[in-house]
């Protein structure tokens, strides 16, 4: 399993779990769009990583990468912001401890910013960029995968009756996707 990650940050802290659980990863500190796999892979993952695109040709740069590193029939899965349920005005999820602002209407490349505060207090803030949901589509599409879908969030079924999760669960500020190289 390798880690890719632009963030020397995120690469210490990943390189620190491995020191004091090892589970076999190692971690590269590089931009993705720029990483080539030793070998190809079966799945790549990309967890919030394509909503650091900020236009269509960054995200085919990071769609190729993916694509490079998988074998033919291999999977990329991944989550990203909602981009097919874009942040409402009107709508808070400050309650659950994250606030999404905008501008409106959202145009290709704007800047979403996200501020989550987690139970202990300490904040922290970020940015991600909004591309629409046929920019995915396509990119994906012409950067050689097939079967490209968007799956949304579900909640634990034991939560269902849980009025606490209505207005996440009417947000959805999250979504999956999958797509394959064939």
């Amino acid at each position: 399993m390798t880690g890719v990650d632009v963030s020397p940050e995120m690469i210490a802290l990943g390189e620190a779990e491995e020191r004091a659980e090892p589970i076999g990863c190692r971690y590269v500190c590089q931009d993705v769009a720029r990483f080539v796999s030793d070998e190809p892979v079966d799945v790549v993952t990309a967890f919030y990583l394509l909503n650091y695109a900020r236009t269509a040709d960054e995200l085919a740069s990071f769609c190729r990468a993916c694509f490079r590193a998988l074998r033919p029939g291999g999977r990329l899965v991944g989550f990203n912001d909602n981009v097919c349920n874009p942040p409402l005005p009107e709508r808070s999820l400050s309650k659950y401890g994250l606030e999404r602002t905008c501008r409106y209407p959202l145009r290709e490349g704007d800047i979403i910013r996200y501020r989550i505060t987690n139970p202990d207090g300490r904040v922290f803030e970020f940015a991600n960029y909004y591309l629409a949901p046929a920019t995915y589509e396509q990119t994906m599409r012409s950067s050689g995968f097939e079967g490209f879908r968007w799956i949304d969030a579900t909640i634990d079924p034991a939560e269902h009756e849980a009025a606490f999760w209505d207005d996440f669960m009417t947000q959805k500020p999250l979504i999956a996707f999958t797509t394959v190289r064939p």
